[in-house]
């Protein structure tokens, strides 16, 4: 298992070298780079945090209009692998590439026009760097281990403006600990370098739904190896401080005509006056302090209405011109 997972790595690490189709019919050979993997299949990098690689010589297989062929990588069963690639699912290629005789010689020619000889050519190559490709997931000398994965990820303490971490404890050299705030799209570094098996996240905004994520890792000076991301979701508590709310409302523009505004929090009436459709934004604060989260809700008895929940001092709602008005033409 753990050799098919380094099979995997490194054979989505293979750089197709695009920028170099164009001058493949007169190249001899074309260095082809691929990652470095240790015996868990995880990417092993150097002291500085850099994915280690190494080149192999190979002639590149080239269509008639001297594009880089390639093909879909397969595993033991013929089932096509794939990858993640900005969220998505995308299958695994590679280039197609060729050996060389003794006198430095292809023995299939690149760019072949004849498309059973490339396929021909497809198959033997792609045996040869599968072959090439097991002999180098091997770790480089005194690389480390990736450490088990971290288990038990939990939240507790969740306050409105800060969430404690604790997650098992597992033989490494660290942890690393991320956050997100769009629901896993992004994610920034809390900490790369952590020894303990508890953190505090603070400055957190209250009434927000968060991710955090915690690896283990190992470093020494040949390389760095991490486990996979643990990750856990929690929302922030919301703001209990009494507070007014200032509540700002855009106002839709209907010939500066009035109409009624009917202001609610949590479904009770705060304001009813007469405004003017211009365009403008309404804006009052509230006589009465609130706690924690509440809706708050406004409407023109003649148009749109909106509404927002929030725990926050200000908030602010824009409401939309619903009624259609009706053109007649004059007569002549």
């Amino acid at each position: 298992m753990k050799n098919k997972k380094g099979l995997i790595a490194a054979l989505c690490a293979i750089v197709l070298i695009v920028s170099f189709a164009a001058c493949a019919k007169s190249a001899k050979t074309q260095n082809v780079t691929q990652l470095v993997t240790d015996a868990n299949g995880n990417a092993v990098t150097d002291a500085d945090g850099n994915y280690l690689t190494q080149e192999v010589e190979a002639q590149l297989v080239t269509d008639t209009n001297g594009k880089t062929v390639t093909e879909v990588v397969t595993d033991a069963e013929g089932k096509e692998l794939t990858t993640i690639v900005d969220n998505k699912y995308v299958k695994v290629t590679q280039a197609v590439t060729v050996a060389q005789d003794n006198n430095g010689e292809n023995k299939t020619s690149a760019g072949s026009s004849n498309s059973k000889k490339a396929d021909s050519t497809s198959k033997k190559s792609s045996d040869s760097t599968t072959k090439k490709s097991e002999s180098t997931t091997e770790k480089p000398k005194g690389a480390p281990d990736a450490p088990k994965n971290v288990s038990s990820l939990s939240t507790s303490d969740v306050g409105e403006k800060s969430v404690k971490l604790s997650w098992s404890k597992v033989s490494c050299s660290g942890y690393q600990i991320a956050i997100s705030k769009d629901s896993g799209a992004t994610w920034s570094y809390l900490e790369k370098e952590y020894t303990k098996t508890t953190y505090t996240a603070k400055d957190l905004t209250s009434n927000t739904s968060y991710k955090f994520r915690v690896r283990a890792y190992n470093k020494n000076k040949v390389g760095t190896a991490e486990s996979k991301w643990k990750e856990v979701s929690v929302k922030t508590k919301a703001n209990k401080d009494p507070r007014k709310i200032e509540i700002s409302i855009t106002l839709p523009l209907d010939g500066h005509e009035e109409d009624t505004l009917i202001v609610k929090i949590d479904d009770k009436e705060i304001k009813k006056t007469k405004v003017t459709l211009d365009g403008s934004i309404y804006v009052f604060t509230t006589e009465e302090k609130y706690k924690g989260e509440v809706k708050v809700y406004a409407e023109l008895e003649n148009h749109g209405s909106d509404s927002v929940n929030t725990d926050k001092k200000k908030c602010t709602l824009e409401l939309p011109l619903t009624r259609i008005p009706i053109l007649i033409d004059d007569e002549d």
